[in-house]
């Protein structure tokens, strides 16, 4: 679950209550410096600790320019309260301005991807045999549809499986 942190105040309150709801209250946790900017959206995750060892925390934030920049590859202009625009729409963006944030958009599709797989093998929802033959035939599925571009092909998916494969197959 994302938070939207409006300031360092919001900071000190995310953590208390983040640290509550871990039920780690007491316990020396490394929060590390918060966001670099406010305001943002912050998400934290606290993998398995070894006995006896002090609980780590990992947390993630969105600046307010990752969600521009997201919102300008979707097509979304952003007007701030002041009324300049901040970003272009997705057409009028160049090659050049979203290269850079391919590498991100890959890094965090795959981490995504992991903790999906890693959360539904642990609850035994996913087991690697059968997993893995669902990826490769997913796999292939992927290639058919956008390697022959066939429309006839893309009408038999189902919706949510078409969306998908059109969002993260786009040149």
């Amino acid at each position: 679950m994302w938070t939207i942190l409006r300031g360092v105040m919001c900071w000190e309150k995310y953590q208390q209550e983040t640290a509550k709801t871990l039920g780690i209250v007491g316990t020396p946790v490394a929060w590390g410096n918060g966001p670099k900017e406010f305001p943002a959206l912050v998400t934290t995750y606290m993998p398995p600790s070894q006995a006896g060892q002090p609980p780590k925390l990992v947390s993630a934030y969105v600046q307010v320019a990752d969600c521009e920049a997201l919102l300008a590859v979707a097509g979304i202009k952003v007007v701030r309260p002041d009324g300049n625009k901040t970003v272009a729409t997705a057409e009028k963006a160049t090659p050049a301005a979203v290269t850079p944030t391919q590498g991100n958009f890959n890094r965090w599709v795959a981490a995504y991807l992991l903790a999906l797989t890693r959360e539904l093998r642990e609850v035994g929802a996913l087991k690697p045999e059968p997993f893995e033959q669902s990826l490769m035939e997913s796999l292939s599925l992927v290639d058919e549809a956008t390697t022959e571009k066939n429309d006839e092909y893309l009408k038999t998916m189902d919706q949510t499986d078409r969306r998908i494969i059109d969002r993260l197959t786009q040149d």
